[in-house]
């Protein structure tokens, strides 16, 4: 018996270091290969965007510098960079006088008078017209009124007579029928006020028509204004034709920076385009966007213009509207156009390349852990859903990102969770 106690202990030790090896190899996942299942739930929410693009300065306004007729550059009296205001002298030259151009100023005198003469009379007899409806319309208020207390008075008289009536007829000192013609008396000058009350409304309102009608004086008065502008212009034409100085001047179309002058004295030049006038007071910024984002832009959509050429906190712009695609632009890209609020910075000159960055407006939908989105075989985005036990996909729309959450819409529902991590 002491020899087998020995023997005992050794098999049953053998079968406690055997039995983890059994154990272990019952288990089909690793502990070490398990990953923590992390789920988050979904909520409403509203989120903007900051969209940050490149653009390129523009001006509004730009003219070509043009001679009216060929000639010789006598005189250049500016250079490329210098201001010029509008009609300012930029360049002289000598050319052959024209008796036919006299004879077009003339002609377009004569039209410009004759013109100006036209609408002289169609505002005098507007005038009378005027006056003769504004005096007629006043005379048949007041006629109207006097109708009206007139029929009134005649209204109060016949109900006196037809109650005075009635009481006679309680005395038995008339027949019922003259009661009755009385009661109808009474109506008929109550018929008779009421039309009388309508035709004064009438006169009123016509009344007030006509006064509205000065407008239409207001806008004659203004053409002849500017009949007799042209007419003073044309004059001013015609002397500058009938000159005996054979000099023609080359001015500013509008006011703005010249960017560039090909003339200089002695060189004989035609009608092409001798330069450029750009108005640097009238700015715009070109930003290309994609067809989502253009959307989501209004009239209070507010962006700002960054470049080292403006301080830190940039220039603030206004969306605008949206324009065609130009060069490099595809079929998924459309561009719009942004104005400065206020005077556009100096600095930021004519074709500049820029950033800016775009507030877009706050959108609502499902906010999710960024991280939690998913890229499927089509490129589309998706979540994995926990839902009701078990998980399920779920393809979203992404409306806007910020660095640690995402705007969603799709098939989400109150109360789902959205699994960040795990399996």
């Amino acid at each position: 018996m002491a020899k087998k106690l020995p023997m005992l202990r050794k098999v049953l030790l053998g079968l406690l270091l055997a039995a983890p090896v059994v154990i272990s190899g019952c288990t089909t996942v690793p502990d070490a290969q398990r990953v923590e299942v992390r789920r988050t739930p979904i909520q409403r929410g509203r989120m903007g965007q900051l969209v940050i693009c490149s653009g390129k300065v523009q001006v509004r306004r730009r003219a070509a510098i043009t001679a009216p007729e060929g000639g010789l550059v006598t005189r250049v009296e500016v250079a490329e960079g210098d201001r010029v205001r509008l009609g300012q002298p930029l360049i002289y030259m000598a050319v052959k006088k024209r008796e036919t151009q006299v004879d077009l100023q003339v002609a377009r005198l004569e039209q410009a008078r004759a013109r100006l003469a036209q609408n002289r009379s169609q505002l005098r007899s507007a005038e009378l017209q005027h006056g003769h409806k504004l005096s007629q319309s006043k005379q048949d208020l007041v006629q109207a009124g006097i109708a009206v207390r007139e029929a009134k008075t005649q209204v109060d008289a016949a109900y006196t007579d037809w109650k005075r009536k009635e009481q006679l007829l309680q005395e038995k000192s008339i027949a019922a029928n003259e009661v009755e013609q009385a009661k109808l008396q009474w109506k008929i000058k109550q018929y008779e006020w009421r039309q009388s009350l309508s035709k004064e409304a009438n006169a009123r309102g016509a009344s007030a028509s006509t006064r509205d009608s000065k407008q239409d004086l207001h806008s004659q008065a203004q053409q002849v204004l500017e009949a007799e502008g042209a007419v003073h212009e044309a004059e001013a034409n015609l002397v500058d034709a009938q000159r005996e100085e054979t000099e023609t001047i080359v001015r500013a179309p509008i006011a703005g920076l010249i960017t560039s002058l090909k003339v200089v004295p002695g060189q004989a030049v035609g009608t092409d385009s001798l330069g450029q006038i750009i108005d640097v007071t009238q700015k715009e910024v070109m930003v290309t966007l994609d067809p989502a984002q253009i959307s989501s832009l209004n009239e209070a959509s507010l962006a700002t213009v960054h470049s080292p050429l403006v301080g830190a906190a940039g220039s603030r712009i206004s969306f605008v509207d949206v324009v065609a695609a130009v060069d490099g632009g595809t079929s998924n890209t459309v561009r719009a156009r942004f104005r400065f609020v206020g005077a556009p910075p100096r600095r930021l000159v004519d074709g500049l390349e820029v950033q800016v960055r775009i507030q877009m407006p706050e959108k609502e939908g499902w906010l999710v852990p960024r991280d939690a989105l998913l890229k499927d075989e089509s490129e589309r985005n998706g979540l994995r859903v926990f839902r009701n036990g078990q998980e399920l996909p779920a393809h979203v729309d992404v409306l806007s990102l910020n660095e640690t959450h995402a705007l969603v819409q799709g098939d989400l529902h109150e109360g789902d969770e959205i699994v960040t991590a795990g399996r």
